[in-house]
């Protein structure tokens, strides 16, 4: 059933009047009268009488209207422009922290939506995003699927960092700090740590490391104090990209389209 056919049913059963309907809608009374019959024709009911005198709705039609008006009210409830929209986006620790945070204040200068932001790890935020629980996230993965597109938002430098200097061929001698399963650190080193410390928090892994806890691989801008740390730029992960991942839309809300200008940079 086409919406259309419905709104022009609505329209006819409101006013009980074909000539009503036409002017109201634009069409021409054959156009309302071939909608009609063709949504007769897929519901398998008659919905309408039609005589010279008058329209009478049947009680399939006089359902159909109520339920059907309700429904149409719905709609233009729930997608007016004037409604407040929301955009809910998640991101990782550290780009919330030290980059999104800093978007803020120009997301919100000239925009009129909600914004609700979650941080997780990158394998479970693409799993939120499939899931329709996030309209895009922030992440390290380039995401190329049917459903989901990404775009480079900006290049990040990963470092390996200790308290004392280390020595870079026995990086497996060290507690490692991780915060994901598949943390820099694994992709690093062949030979596996026998003493790992996982914690969901870029943050948390710093401070443990400048306390000598152990060692991390971490984006370099997360580091406010140099002067406590060893760091070493890592080449293999030189080329480390952070992501913006949506969905790909046929037709892009408008709010969310807005969004993704002003995290690429591209806004006026």
């Amino acid at each position: 059933m086409e919406y259309r056919f419905l709104k022009t049913f609505i329209s006819v059963a409101k006013h009980l009047n074909f000539t009503k309907a036409a002017l109201e809608l634009h069409l021409t009374q054959a156009a309302v009268s071939r909608q009609i019959k063709l949504l007769e024709e897929s519901l398998g009911t008659q919905l309408l009488i039609r005589s010279p005198q008058k329209v009478i709705l049947t009680s399939s039609g006089k359902e159909l209207f109520q339920k059907g008006h309700y429904f149409q009210e719905w709609i233009l409830s729930e997608f007016s422009q004037e409604k407040t929209k929301e955009v809910r986006i998640g991101a990782l620790q550290g780009i919330l922290e030290n980059w999104l945070v800093n978007k803020i204040d120009k997301l919100f200068k000239n925009s009129n939506f909600n914004l609700t932001i979650s941080m997780s790890s990158p394998s479970n935020l693409t799993k939120m995003l499939e899931e329709g629980t996030l309209d895009m996230i922030l992440n390290i993965k380039n995401i190329q699927t049917e459903n989901l597109t990404s775009l480079k938002l900006f290049q990040e430098e990963m470092v390996l960092i200790s308290k004392e200097k280390l020595s870079l061929k026995n990086i497996d001698r060290y507690r490692w700090i991780i915060c994901d399963p598949n943390d820099y650190l694994m992709k690093y080193c062949r030979k596996k740590s026998p003493r790992i410390l996982q914690v969901n928090s870029t943050t948390a892994a710093l401070r443990l490391v400048e306390k000598g806890v152990g060692i991390s691989i971490i984006p370099s801008h997360l580091i406010i104090d140099r002067k406590k740390l060893q760091i070493y730029p890592i080449e293999k992960f030189k080329k480390e990209f952070i992501y913006l991942t949506t969905f790909n839309y046929k037709i892009i809300p408008e709010h969310i389209k807005q969004f993704i200008q002003i995290l690429s940079g591209k806004s006026t």
